[in-house]
């Protein structure tokens, strides 16, 4: 199958991205709370809710309850009703897909990042504040980086996995590195990898950067759908059985 084919077959996977990669290629490491699902908390807040059914809005309050901190879903349509739990208004993001991504100019010294790159890893996300990032965000896929005089001062890297789909996440740059084009040489080089495994690059934004919008736009990424981004808080009311 192309990856034209992919697109065309398969980008419903898409309007439910978290709940998708934790019933398929994330699903060996996912929390379960019954019917719910949720990546480990030290990789990231995500989690989703199986549907409107009581049971599983019970599963997924209990789920928000047995972690005590905030979980975030990422959907098309917020998944439960504002009076099952309490929240934050949701962000709006696009959701892009990759139709012809350009190819990388090759003209940065891009570098693989590992565990013994964690530590500035973390720092630069916290620095730069790409979305939600946690110790371990690193390891949900491969993640590259520039360097100058040993510092890491940009990188990109892979969050989301489902069938046919592999989402760029955490393009960071250093202000003082702005306007460089590392960022965009780094999704193009994360765009170049992603179809080595069969995969199609895709990635989300927030509605309000259209700098950024803009710039993905320029690298062959066309806009999917409109998503949201929602904090979900735990319920006091909700206790465990």
């Amino acid at each position: 199958m192309t990856q034209h084919q992919i697109i065309a077959s398969q980008t419903s996977l898409l309007d439910r991205p978290i709940w998708n990669a934790l019933n398929t290629d994330f699903a060996p490491i996912a929390e379960c709370m019954g019917t719910a699902r949720a990546l480990p908390r030290e990789m990231s807040p995500f989690a989703a809710c199986a549907g409107l059914a009581l049971n599983q809005i019970r599963d997924f309050l209990l789920l928000i309850a047995h972690r005590k901190e905030p979980v975030m879903t990422i959907e098309v349509e917020t998944p439960i009703c504002r009076r099952q739990c309490i929240l934050e208004d949701p962000t709006v993001g696009i959701q892009m897909i990759a139709k012809q991504p350009e190819p990388p100019k090759n003209t940065l010294a891009v570098r693989d990042l590992s565990d013994a790159h964690a530590t500035q890893v973390l720092d630069l996300a916290e620095r730069c504040k790409p979305g939600p990032f946690r110790s371990q965000t690193h390891r949900l896929g491969d993640f590259i980086g520039v360097f100058r005089d040993e510092r890491l001062v940009a990188m990109a890297g892979q969050r989301l996995k489902l069938p046919g789909f592999t989402e760029i996440s955490a393009v960071c740059v250093e202000p003082e590195y702005r306007g460089s084009g590392f960022g965009a040489e780094l999704v193009r080089c994360m765009s170049e990898r992603i179809p080595d495994s069969g995969n199609v690059p895709f990635l989300h934004v927030y509605a309000s950067n259209t700098s950024a919008i803009a710039l993905y736009e320029r690298l062959g990424f066309e806009a999917r759908v409109q998503v949201q981004a929602t904090n979900w808080i735990r319920n006091a009311a909700v206790q465990h059985d």
